[in-house]
């Protein structure tokens, strides 16, 4: 269908004219139509950022959105609220150190004291770490002959396999400090000879996650069992440089439990691999990426990635509607959330009152 103005200009030309003038502005009308259309994806695609679509945090580049908040103000104060249980230090009855602080002679006839009764006490409790340092602990395993002419020797527990070693402890904070709080082998370095005085190598730091990693095949398979059986379960992929080399790490996770795994593919190959959405059989939510459809579960889509979508939909096509829609969408969290508050509360109390009658009958 051609523009009006350019229609009433072909009406005005003879008959012969218009068939063959006719098509022409036809068919550049039609390939218009299309560029149009794909200038329109393009425009699409370069509003689309992390924060209005289901694009990773990486893809935005240098050009990174500025963040803007879903959450409406409450009118509270900060800090904590009226009614909130607060982490005040409290006193211990068995202090694990007891330091008393004696009355020697008056501070005014400067009389003796020292063996005096005292009338009473005032206590103060200061909470603090110990001397941060190693503890070696020499283990000794007895040999004894019998009289038969039999040698008998005492088992070392089993976690002391080396005649030298470190320990359990020790170990497992280097491991809590590199894989959870993220330290590198240099600033644990550093760490460990800051607070304890005491030089360890990358290598020996590797050796630790190396064996706790191993300890861990049983607990990984455990869990990964578990999630399959899971009624409802979240699903999620993100890129990440793996020895700089382009990886994706995969997730799956619920309220309890969550599972990550790194693998080189991002789509069905890598979820496969994995091997909890083959066996899953529940809801499974994401964020409507195609791969997911092909395994035989229940889906929902991921409500932080509609609204994203609905947050595209407001900048980038000023529709008020999808205003409206994401306001709806928080109220209904936040009912929800109240709700599940609710239930717990009075559940709570529900219990309590079955404690107190069975111990007053």
């Amino acid at each position: 269908m051609l523009p009006k103005e350019i229609q009433a200009i072909l009406d005005l030309l003879p008959e012969e004219y218009r068939k063959i003038v006719g098509p022409v502005f036809m068919m550049y009308e039609i390939r218009i139509e299309k560029l149009e259309a794909e200038v329109k994806s393009l425009r699409d695609q370069l509003a689309k950022n992390s924060r209005n679509s289901n694009k990773p945090p990486s893809s935005d580049t240098f050009n990174k959105p500025a963040p803007k908040s879903l959450r409406k103000k409450t009118g509270r104060k900060p800090g904590g609220q009226k009614g909130h249980d607060g982490t005040t230090l409290k006193m211990v009855d068995c202090p694990d150190v007891q330091v008393t602080h004696r009355v020697e002679e008056c501070e005014v006839c400067k009389k003796h004291l020292g063996n005096e009764v005292s009338g009473q006490i005032e206590r103060r409790q200061v909470y603090d770490l110990p001397d941060l340092k190693f503890l070696v602990t020499e283990h000794q395993a007895e040999i004894k002959q019998c009289s038969c002419g039999h040698v008998n020797r005492a088992v070392f527990p089993a976690a002391v396999k080396s005649r030298v070693q470190y320990g359990t402890n020790i170990k497992s904070l280097v491991v809590y400090m590199q894989d959870y709080q993220l330290l590198p082998y240099k600033r644990m370095e550093a760490f460990v000879a800051d607070l304890f005085g005491h030089k360890m190598s990358s290598g020996t730091f590797c050796n630790f996650r190396k064996e706790a990693f191993e300890a861990l095949s049983g607990f990984e398979e455990g869990l990964k069992a578990a999630l399959a059986k899971a009624k409802v379960a979240g699903f999620d992929e993100t890129g990440l440089r793996v020895e700089t080399k382009g990886m994706w790490l995969h997730s799956c996770s619920t309220s309890q439990q969550t599972y990550y795994e790194v693998h080189a593919r991002r789509g069905r190959e890598a979820m496969d691999a994995i091997g909890v959405l083959p066996e899953f059989k529940g809801v499974a939510v994401h964020d409507f990426w195609k791969p997911y459809y092909q395994y035989d579960c229940d889906h929902a889509l991921c409500a932080a990635h509609l609204l994203r979508e609905l947050t595209f939909i407001k900048e980038r096509y000023k529709q008020t509607w999808a205003t409206d829609f994401i306001s709806f969408f928080l109220q209904m969290k936040t009912a929800r959330e109240g709700a599940i508050t609710s239930a717990y509360w009075m559940h709570s109390k529900i219990y309590l009152a079955i404690i107190k009658s069975i111990y007053s009958s």
